[in-house]
């Protein structure tokens, strides 16, 4: 069975070459599948937070898909201001693990030609 401990080495490259924190989350729990795994890198430049993760889509305490999604956004005032990019929904894990490296590189493209202008308010904060 794979896993994403083979994409870790990908992930941490990436991680240096933005400055930013790798998260590696292999939780079990009661209401998560035991084969749960999800990968994120999160960092900041100027005004905008960026983020890249690779999750499952769990339905009914199975898993059902996997995700490689990016996000770039800012809360201004009392909202926050994003736009999302979701480049593979509920596909293949080995797929993901495959095109890591592609993976990695066009999101990191597609979240550096985002502007602040370019975000779209989503949701109100406390």
């Amino acid at each position: 069975m794979s896993t994403l401990v083979a994409i870790d080495s990908e992930m941490e490259k990436t991680c240096k070459e933005v400055s930013g924190v790798l998260s590696k989350n292999d939780t079990k729990g009661e209401w998560l599948p035991s084969n749960y795994e999800e990968r994120s890198i999160r960092w900041e430049k100027g005004k905008l937070n960026y983020l890249i993760q690779v999750f499952p889509t769990i339905e009914n305490n199975w898993i059902k898909g996997w995700n490689f999604w990016q996000v770039v956004w800012t809360d201004i005032g009392d909202t926050r201001y994003w736009r999302e990019f979701m480049s593979i929904k509920d596909g293949k894990k080995q797929t993901i693990i495959n095109d890591i490296s592609a993976l990695l590189r066009n999101a990191i493209e597609w979240q550096l030609r985002i502007k602040i202008e370019d975000l779209e308010p989503v949701t109100k904060l406390r």
